[in-house]
Parts: structure tokens; C-alpha cells; sequence
């Protein structure tokens, strides 16, 4: 009896106290940083001292029953149980967390409009609706949380409810260690002009990229004496419309193949996306594309930066890991001359990137990013949620597009004051789904990827209003 009541007196281990334990030495290095990983960002994002976990424990089969779970929580003042897939380990660390913060606080037992049964199917591992809607709870908590302030005021001016009741219980009741990005009261309005230049209806754009006075997009095209898709790229005088250099590139598959292009400063550089990923250094005046060797590139490039003689190129790899294929997010940095690697801090998942004076700027999981090769680190703002690319409206400024359920409109990060404004209309429904490019000091908006019904894909400059 009384070993029961010191028991029951014990306080509940903070995350500090919480061990990493590995009784069937089957980890290794990369398991237990994804599991300190883990605990750290769920005590930051929750903002809790702890929820009774006392041990992590690394288990080569952590419930034989079931050989598809991967984690396991066994009850509070329990070790928690993982298998030793390092991609995923995270993720799993912070869903048996979740449960351990239900267990603590009951969420799921009140809130089973917000986390039904339904959303997990019935089982031997789940037979009760209780243990149906704790994991319902659980999938959505351990997720990353979302910056929702600019859904939120969107949703505000424009009568819109743009935040699932899920999340938003969430954000009030669990994320509660998460701080988020003001959006300034004070608008930065700018002008939006739909230029004279429009795309012929053949062409198809991947990607776009800026140069003084033009365009260089990523392109596919019909060519009819062939009966065949080209990929290249083309030229397009901002000023006059005037389209050039179509410029055909190698690619090794029949269909059309993904173009990635970067520029500046007059270096041109496509990847292309076939069966295998290939680099070309383009000269768009003779129309020459050299091939680069550069080493170690990943799977799939989704973006590219050309910055004073360096080249950054994001994407992702794939991994193989217990539940599939899993990709891991990929920045990589190169010498454009001699294709050698440049060291490169991560940080984190990328969406995008833009060349900038000294190196580079992007769009991170993260928030906005800037990076100087001299000082080798990334100074990090945080950004809210549901913003895409990006390009520079002034020295001090950038505009990005964002989508927030039908809305379509733009953002602007001043970068001095480090302060975010609405900008343009922000209950408009605008064709702000496309490609941004830095043309000279001008940042431009390619309204779409290819024509619809047979109308030609508009261009849009941007300024300061």
C-alpha cells in the first residue's frame, strides 16, 4: 500500500528526464537524434514541461501482434517503444507523445466532432470508439503546426473560414508553445499590371527565370512536322513580347520532360526531368547546352537559384524506410565552373529560392531565409502559412503570392521594419497560382502554366504602388 501511494506520488518526468534507451542495440545514430528531435519539437510546440514519458526505447519489433506499428505508447509513467526507422522516427516519437498529452488532458474523449472515429477505420488494434478518436487525435497532433494568423485575418475581412475547426482546437488548446507571425494592420499596396506580353497557346511552362529586359522559362512545345514534344527553353522580351531562342534540349524519354531553370547575371541553367535528372549550362545566344557533372544531385529537383558564380539547387531524395518510399527534403550548393560541392547549411525543407547579393534567399518550412556564403549562416524570419513564391519588389521588400481556400492574393516582407502586410486585394480571386521571376530590379508574375480554352498565358509586372 504504500509503495502505491509513493508511486502515485512520484511527479511525472519532465522531457529533460526523459531517456533514450536502446535494450536490443538495433539504433544508431541518426534513430536517436530523430528521437531527441522528436521530444524537442513537441515540448517546443506544445510548450509543456512534460507528459509522463520517462523513456524512449529503441525495440526491434515494438508489438509482434502487429508488425505495421512502428510505435507504441503503453500508458502513463510507461517508456515509450520504437523501431529504429530513421526517417520516420520523428514523427512516431511525437505521435506516442501525443497520446501520453491525451492520456494527461483528455482531448479526444470531449472533442469526438473534431476527431471522429470514422477518420480511423475500426480494428483489432482499434476495436473501441475511444481508441478510434485517440488516434484520430493523435494523427493530427503530431503533425507540424501551421501558421494560421494569416488565414485567420483573411478569413476575417473576407467571410471566409479558412481554419478547420481541428486545427484551430489545436492551435488553442495543444500548440500552445508555437508563437505566431503578426500581420501588420498597416497595407502595402502595390501595383499589378498585366503587361502587353503573352505566351503562345502551344507552349507549356515548368519554370521561369529572370535576366535585364527578359524571361528564360522551362518549356514544352509541339512540333508537328515531328509529331513530337520538344523541351527547352525560350526567351521572352519583357518589353516587346518578342519570343527567341527556342532552344531544344536533350531529354531521355518520349513525353514531355520537367524543366527547372535558373539565371542571372547571364548564366542560364536547366535541369531536365526524365528517367534520369541531367544539368545544362545554356548560352542562349548560339543555343550551345553543355552538359555539367555535378555529383550527388537529388531525385527530383523542384527549384534553382544562379548566384554569383554558385549555383543552389532543392528537391528531395527518395529513401527507402518501413511504411514505403519516404523522400527527404535536399539543398545542395555548387561552383557553377568546376560543378565541385559548397558546403551548405540546411534550412530545412525549402520551397523556394531566389538569388540575392552574397548568395541567396528562400521560402523554408521555416519562414524566409537569407543566406551570405561570407558568413556561412541563415539569418531566418518566420512567415505564416500558405505562402508560395516569391521574387524583390524593392531593396528592403519581397511579395509573395499566397491561397488560402478560393483566395488569391499577395503578401509583402519588409525586410527592415521584418514586418508582414497585405498587400493587392486580399479578398480577390486572382491568377496568382503561377511562376515569379526577378527581371532586372522588377519582379514579374507568369498568370498560369499553359492556356486554357485556347487563350494565351498573361504576364504580369509588379511595382511599388
Amino acid at each position: 500500500m504504500l509503495l502505491s501511494l509513493l508511486a502515485a506520488c512520484t511527479p511525472c518526468p519532465t522531457f529533460a528526464e526523459t531517456v533514450t534507451t536502446d535494450p536490443d542495440g538495433v539504433g544508431d545514430a541518426a534513430v536517436y537524434e530523430g528521437i531527441a528531435q522528436g521530444i524537442a519539437d513537441f515540448a517546443a510546440w506544445t510548450g509543456r514541461a512534460g507528459v509522463c514519458v520517462p523513456e524512449v526505447q529503441v525495440r526491434a519489433d515494438v508489438w509482434p501482434e502487429y508488425p505495421s506499428v512502428i510505435g507504441r505508447y503503453q500508458g502513463s509513467g510507461e517508456p515509450i517503444l520504437v523501431e529504429p526507422e530513421a526517417t520516420e522516427v520523428a514523427r512516431v516519437v511525437r505521435h506516442e507523445l501525443c497520446h501520453a498529452l491525451d492520456t494527461q488532458e483528455d482531448h479526444s474523449a470531449p472533442n469526438e466532432d473534431l476527431f471522429p472515429t470514422e477518420a480511423t477505420p475500426k480494428s483489432d488494434l482499434y476495436p473501441t470508439d475511444e481508441a478510434r478518436s485517440r488516434e484520430t487525435f493523435a494523427d493530427a497532433c503530431e503533425a507540424e503546426p501551421t501558421d494560421i494568423v494569416l488565414a485567420q485575418v483573411l478569413g476575417e475581412r473576407c467571410s471566409r473560414d479558412l481554419v478547420p475547426a481541428p486545427t484551430r482546437y489545436l492551435h488553442e488548446t495543444v500548440w500552445t508553445g508555437v508563437e505566431p507571425t503578426p500581420i501588420s494592420d498597416t497595407p502595402r499596396d502595390i501595383g499589378i499590371i498585366a503587361t502587353d506580353v503573352t505566351l503562345d497557346p502551344d507552349l507549356y511552362v515548368d519554370g521561369v527565370a529572370g535576366l535585364d529586359g527578359a524571361l528564360v522559362l522551362g518549356v514544352n512545345w509541339f512540333v508537328l512536322e515531328l509529331d513530337r514534344y520538344v523541351t527547352g527553353l525560350v526567351r521572352v522580351d519583357t518589353t516587346t513580347g518578342a519570343l527567341s531562342a527556342r532552344i531544344e534540349l536533350p531529354r531521355d524519354v518520349e513525353h514531355p520532360g520537367q524543366v527547372v531553370v535558373a539565371a542571372s547575371d547571364g548564366d542560364v541553367v536547366a535541369f531536365v526531368q526524365g528517367e534520369t535528372l541531367a544539368a545544362y549550362r545554356v548560352d542562349l545566344d548560339t543555343g550551345a547546352a553543355e552538359p555539367i557533372p555535378l555529383s550527388g544531385l537529388p531525385d527530383y529537383v523542384e527549384g534553382a537559384a544562379v548566384s554569383e558564380g554558385a549555383l543552389y539547387v532543392h528537391g528531395y531524395a527518395h529513401r527507402a524506410c518501413v511504411t514505403g518510399w519516404c523522400t527527404e527534403p535536399v539543398l545542395l550548393a555548387y561552383d557553377l565552373d568546376s560543378a565541385a560541392p559548397i558546403d551548405l547549411p540546411s534550412p530545412g525543407r525549402v520551397w523556394s529560392v531566389r538569388p540575392a547579393v552574397g548568395g541567396i534567399e528562400a521560402h523554408t518550412d521555416a519562414g524566409f531565409a537569407r543566406y551570405e556564403r561570407i558568413v556561412g549562416t541563415w539569418d531566418i524570419l518566420p512567415a505564416p502559412y500558405g505562402i508560395g513564391g516569391f521574387a524583390r519588389l524593392s531593396e528592403h521588400e519581397r511579395v509573395f503570392a499566397y491561397a488560402h481556400g478560393d483566395l488569391r492574393g499577395t503578401v509583402v516582407l519588409d525586410l527592415e521594419a521584418r514586418s508582414w502586410h497585405l498587400a493587392s486585394d486580399p479578398c480577390g480571386t486572382g491568377a496568382f497560382g503561377g511562376r515569379w521571376a526577378d527581371v532586372g530590379d522588377a519582379p514579374y508574375l507568369l498568370g498560369g502554366y499553359y492556356a486554357e480554352d485556347g487563350a494565351p498565358v498573361p504576364l504580369y509586372a509588379l511595382s511599388p504602388a
